[in-house]
């Protein structure tokens, strides 16, 4: 991986978004891997991005999830509960799992330079299994990225930190 060298800038944001004290900054900034810099370099393109857990089918779910329910995140991790349709709280902590390796191959594309909307298997199923076998029930989910700024409330990062 070429070597990745950040501007006055973007290690300010870095440092700001971490909450690192000068002290963390002077011992952490030198000794940064090149992946880090590459995610400090490329934080604002997080909030250009969601990522989407789209209900295709469900069987015997408790949560009674239809076609096309939705749990929606911004590429930087974050729940987003007012786009969700996922019955109740907008999500499943069972399926939630699922996605992350999604994640990482959005952080990827992202801190590489790349569109990270397309993606090739992007089918999962919930872990938990039929009744029958001793679970309670499954849904199988399509996982998207799509291009759709993130809005930022007050306080949900650092105060310094300007998405």
């Amino acid at each position: 991986m070429a070597e990745v060298e950040l501007t006055e800038e973007e290690i300010k944001r870095g440092i700001d978004l971490m909450g690192w004290s000068d002290d963390q900054a002077k011992s952490f900034m030198p000794n940064l891997t090149p992946y880090q810099k590459r995610f400090i370099k490329h934080i604002p393109e997080f909030f250009n991005y969601k990522i989407v857990q789209e209900v295709v089918w469900a069987k015997n779910c408790a949560r009674n999830p239809k076609p096309g329910d939705k749990t929606v995140f911004a590429a930087v991790g974050m729940f987003l509960p007012k786009e969700s349709t996922f019955p109740g709280c907008g999500f499943c902590t069972f399926a939630i799992t699922q996605i992350l390796p999604f994640l990482y191959v959005v952080y990827d594309r992202i801190c590489s330079g790349l569109d990270p909307s397309p993606m090739g298997i992007n089918y999962i199923k919930c872990p938990d299994i039929e009744p029958a076998e001793g679970g309670t029930g499954s849904v199988l989910f399509k996982v998207y990225c799509i291009k759709s700024p993130v809005i930022v409330e007050k306080d949900v990062y650092r105060e310094k930190f300007e998405a």
